[in-house]
């Protein structure tokens, strides 16, 4: 407006309102394979600067277009969209004046793509690597076959989240698990480039290995059915059994390196095999290799017992067996803790008295008898058999005694064990089994009286008569056997008509052989604590007080001194060296350096004089070294200052 000349007239401009203007920019006319979550964008101008509003409308048909959101002033905005639809979208802008529509336009919403897991089944077991998986993918836009892209997640969580592979093109994966006897879970996320689909999680189990956690162990199966000290039927036959791990599992048992048919399962029971039958036992679930167990061995045995007026007995020993072997009979007695020796008769013939003999093929109407007895507790096993040891002196002392009778050192060997008392026969021995009977009581220098004290002058008569009474009254074969005796028995006799048979399972006197293997313990110094007798030792208090920590010699009382009270050897027995002489079986010789095999003495008595070994309690030390040798004509009773010892050998000797 503005003032005109003319009085009472006005000039007005008119400014009109210029329309906003609004572009489309996505989705594009015909747009296809739009992902479900539209975005819409447009551009919106006002030529004069008014705040424009725009509101989004969008339809199945261009005729039904709607507004799906509230007036906005931005220029972008989403939309869920149904998969695979047509859509018609316009904007509507307006300022406070006027209102402008864009054109319509169209598009379609994209199909996403599906997967589905094919390989493993949910649940599924599986015993051997590697475990296939498989997955199969989809997509309706045949556009977008092309683009797909699986990720593979595996994880022992139930929500997997640890990626194992990203391909275009693997619809498989071969799966090593690194964790047996495991569950794991696994999804495929496949994506087109526009959207992503996760399949369901599924699940497959990983079997443990089949292994063998505790094996089969040696047993054994009685088949003497009439043995009266076996009721239960569980002797007659043995059990094998093995433990497993990573089940279900199949198991195979076999014997002597054959399958054994019908044997699968974890027990196997045999009644009718074979002694030393070796057996195992191989498991495998197909996950690892087959486990395959150690073997166990079978023993096949009779019960050992014996009849007598009473009825049968087993003597405390039914624990021992005689053990069969293959075709051949081996007859083992087992004797538990306990020392035990048998005689064994095959057929009336008497075998060798060992813990083990074989004979040939055992049929009806053949027989076996066993007589058996506990070995006395206070007898001590010397492990002779099979030892080879040397006997004598190869360099006596100049200035010895008897020095030649030690010369000529040769090799000994055994062939069995033994048993020998620990300590020598005592004055209270002697009398128990002997009925009474004293012959050290008298006008005697240097003998000592008591219990406890070594029996002393005695014959090597006597001491033969005491083996054989304690023979029987211990239930053992006697030994000696004889013709007559001259004078009292067990006080100064003499036997006639001697004949020793090694053979027997007996209480004898020690062969020298025997004896000083027994004595030296396994050393080959002179004394068995470990020292030679030199010019220094003994030489001094220290040593003379060593020795006789180990025994009774040249030094203080002379007299014999009670037994076992000094140290022992390492086999535990006392007083081998000094106290008193120790009678052994053999005539005096000397030696000759061929070797010997158990030896027993020569055959004649051409010195009139039997071994003594030992040294006594008024001997020098070098008399009592264990190779020490000495004789007497030990039936004289007035010079007579020997006492004994007594074993029990189990000599592999057929008669």
């Amino acid at each position: 407006n503005s003032p005109n000349a003319n009085v009472g007239e006005r000039t007005h401009t008119l400014v009109l309102n210029r329309a906003p203007e609004v572009t489309l920019v996505s989705p594009q006319q015909g747009a296809a394979g739009v992902s479900r979550d539209v975005v819409f964008r447009w551009l919106v101008n006002d030529p004069d600067g008014d705040t424009p509003y725009s509101e989004l409308l969008v339809g199945l048909s261009s005729s039904a277009l709607d507004p799906v959101a509230l007036p906005t002033i931005d220029d972008t905005m989403a939309f869920a969209g149904s998969a695979g639809r047509d859509y018609y979208w316009q904007i509507r802008v307006w300022d406070n004046h006027d209102t402008t529509e864009s054109g319509v336009r169209t598009f379609t919403v994209n199909t996403p793509p599906t997967c589905a897991l094919t390989s493993p089944n949910p649940g599924e077991m599986h015993r051997s690597a590697p475990i296939t998986l498989r997955w199969s993918g989809a997509d309706d836009e045949p556009a977008d076959l092309s683009e797909l892209r699986y990720d593979l997640y595996i994880d022992t969580a139930q929500e997997p989240t640890h990626k194992v592979l990203s391909s275009s093109t693997a619809t498989r994966y071969d799966f090593d698990p690194e964790l047996v006897g495991r569950t794991y879970y696994w999804r495929v996320v496949v994506s087109d480039g526009k959207e992503t689909y996760a399949t369901p999680v599924s699940d497959f189990d990983v079997g443990e290995a089949a292994k063998i956690v505790e094996g089969p162990v040696d047993d054994t199966m009685c088949v003497n059915g009439t043995c009266p000290f076996v009721s239960t039927t569980w002797w007659r036959y043995a059990t094998f059994s093995v433990k497993t791990q990573g089940e279900p599992n199949s198991l195979q048992w076999f014997r002597n390196g054959n399958a054994i048919t019908g044997a699968t399962g974890h027990t196997l029971t045999v009644t009718e095999d074979e002694h030393g039958d070796r057996y195992r036992c191989i498991v495998s679930n197909g996950l690892g290799d087959p486990d395959t167990s150690e073997e166990a061995a079978l023993s096949v045995v009779y019960c050992v017992y014996f009849y007598d007026g009473d009825g049968p007995h087993n003597n405390g020993c039914c624990n021992g067996h005689f053990v069969l072997h293959g075709t051949t009979r081996e007859f083992r007695i087992n004797p538990d803790d306990r020392q035990v020796i048998a005689s064994i008769t095959h057929n009336g013939k008497r075998l060798a008295p060992e813990y083990a003999i074989t004979v040939g093929p055992v049929t009806a109407p053949d027989s076996i008898e066993v007589r058996f007895a506990e070995v006395p507790a206070r007898m001590k096993t010397i492990p002779a058999r099979d030892q080879t040891f040397q006997i004598g002196d190869p360099d006596p002392q100049p200035d010895e005694e008897t020095g030649n009778n030690e010369r000529n050192v040769h090799d000994v060997t055994f062939t069995y064990n033994y048993f020998m008392d620990s300590c020598e026969v005592t004055q209270k021995d002697y009398k128990t089994v002997m009925g009474g009977v004293e012959p050290w009581v008298g006008e005697w220098n240097y003998v000592g009286i008591g219990d406890n004290y070594p029996a002393n002058k005695v014959t090597i008569g006597d001491m033969m008569l005491y083996c054989n009474a304690r023979s029987k009254a211990e239930g053992f074969d006697t030994v000696y056997t004889y013709t007559g005796v001259n004078g009292t028995p067990g006080a100064g006799c003499e036997l006639e008509g001697l004949s020793i048979d090694y053979t027997r399972i007996g209480i004898r006197l020690p062969t020298e052989a025997e004896w000083e293997f027994a004595a030296r313990a396994g050393t080959t110094t002179d004394y068995y604590w470990g020292k030679d007798y030199t010019a220094d030792y003994p030489s001094s208090a220290a040593d003379t007080a060593e020795m006789n920590m180990y025994a009774v010699f040249h030094v203080g009382d002379l007299s014999t001194q009670p037994v076992c009270t000094k140290i022992p050897n390492d086999y535990g027995l006392y007083d081998m060296l000094g106290n008193i002489f120790e009678q052994c079986n053999d005539y005096l010789a000397l030696y000759t350096s061929s070797p010997k095999i158990d030896p027993t003495g020569p055959k004649n008595n051409m010195y009139n004089a039997y071994v003594i070994r030992g040294g006594g309690n008024g001997a020098r030390p070098w008399l009592i070294k264990s190779c020490h040798r000495n004789g007497w004509d030990g039936n004289d009773i007035v010079n007579a200052g020997s006492g004994f010892r007594c074993v029990i050998s189990q000599k592999a000797l057929q008669k």
